[in-house]
């Protein structure tokens, strides 16, 4: 094997191999289609189906840091005097997958070639339209001298894994010319569709996370899925009294709106209204937990998201959700079970078992990529669409004052299907 790296020494391990990063990257993306493909219709949102995007995703994952295998990143790898602009490693790969796909792909594919070129080219920096991104012209020098000084070792195994078109600086200029053909081609005729944008977004996104995931980890295994118990809100409204005769007359009032407002869960989106006070955290609480147990029996484990709109919010509903777990006498909930993710969190993870520990840098990772089953996140809206075989749902919570609106009475309004092109993809 040859001894060509992708990242450098870390205390008590070695270089990363490049073939072992390449590996891991893919074998990390290639799952998440799996388990995606068990609720997402990829092609009535991404414009391919599942074969075709596990072809993308096996050619992302293995060219995506060729330029890797060239000296001056070497250098730059093992500490030594290296080259700045030839260490540059994103254009040999981008150059490389566009080869290979001009060469695979068929005709009614051909406008994505630009596409996959471009987020190789960008994928360590802010997306760029394909029409200019797949232009690889103010790159020539570099990748002329990278293919000149590329590992022959590495080279045979890569080809060992897929099949690696001959390249030439030569055919660079046509090539790109032809990309930017199918990109304006197809574009004239569908600028409305936007699936290969979110296609675009969503390799992007699974890239950049797999190959952060695989460099922090490396050989480690990620944390364990863990358990939330569905009747969370349920023990705990028991354990507080709520349906009781003689309780308070708001605790009764609160339990009309939860009970009307969990009655049903066969909906795909939601919005739920009622006045402060009324108890929209815990009845959004005990919906997303019924709507997790019912796709667990089908399969499917979704991950909960707990969009909201200010740090002061998040933070008081982390703080609610773990008084569920306090209230019904079961273990403080470890960040593996809840978290909160905003800029002002603090970076650490564990889970209940106390052999796993994690540094630093595998905390902020898992915790910015909502490694948890409840993550109380920032975001004021999601305005997605699930095109899915069995949807994930949407549970909007509107507070609003019931002299503000004479419908506020209502628990949940079904929207029906939202936007026609857009999903959530973790």
């Amino acid at each position: 094997m040859s001894k060509v790296y992708s990242h450098p020494t870390r205390e008590g391990e070695s270089p990363r191999l490049l073939m072992d990063h390449l590996d891991g990257v893919y074998h990390l993306m290639i799952s998440e289609i799996e388990t995606a493909s068990l609720y997402m219709d990829f092609e009535n949102l991404l414009g391919v189906d599942k074969k075709t995007l596990g072809f993308l995703v096996k050619a992302v994952a293995y060219f995506h840091d060729l330029g890797k295998a060239t000296p001056e990143f070497q250098n730059k790898i093992m500490k030594r005097r290296f080259d700045r602009d030839r260490s540059k490693h994103a254009a040999l790969g981008a150059f490389a997958i566009g080869k290979y796909l001009t060469q695979n792909v068929p005709k009614e594919t051909q406008h994505l070639i630009p596409v996959i070129v471009s987020l190789l080219k960008r994928h360590h920096g802010q997306a760029e339209n394909p029409g200019f991104g797949c232009d690889l012209d103010s790159d020539a020098e570099l990748i002329e001298w990278q293919l000149l000084n590329l590992n022959k070792g590495f080279l045979d195994e890569l080809r060992q894994k897929i099949d690696v078109p001959p390249l030439s600086k030569d055919e660079l200029g046509d090539l790109v010319y032809d990309w930017q053909e199918y990109y304006e081609d197809f574009f004239l005729d569908n600028a409305e569709d936007v699936r290969p944008y979110l296609l675009y977004m969503y390799l992007s996104s699974l890239l950049r996370w797999a190959d952060e995931t695989d460099a922090a980890f490396r050989n480690k295994p990620l944390p364990k899925r863990d358990d939330l118990p569905e009747t969370l809100v349920e023990d705990y409204r028991k354990a507080k009294g709520f349906d009781l005769p003689g309780a308070d007359p708001m605790n009764l009032l609160r339990s009309k709106f939860y009970n009307l407002a969990t009655s049903n869960i066969e909906f795909e989106v939601g919005t739920l209204k009622g006045p402060t006070g009324i108890g929209k955290t815990l009845t959004l609480l005990s919906l997303a937990l019924r709507l997790r147990n019912k796709l667990k029996r089908e399969g499917y484990i979704p991950r909960i998201i707990y969009c909201l709109p200010f740090l002061s919010i998040i933070d008081q509903t982390y703080d609610v959700t773990r008084k569920l777990f306090i209230e019904t006498r079961r273990p403080d909930p470890t960040p593996n079970q809840l978290l909160q993710q905003h800029h002002l969190s603090e970076i650490d993870f564990c889970t209940d078992n106390e052999d796993e520990n994690y540094e630093k840098y595998e905390a902020d990772l898992l915790i910015n990529s909502w490694n948890s089953e409840l993550t109380n996140h920032i975001c004021e809206l999601l305005p997605f669409d699930f095109h899915k075989k069995e949807d994930p749902k949407i549970l909007q919570d509107t507070g609003i004052h019931s002299s503000a609106r004479r419908d506020s009475g209502n628990s949940h309004r079904i929207l029906g299907p939202y936007w026609e092109s857009y999903a959530a993809t973790r």
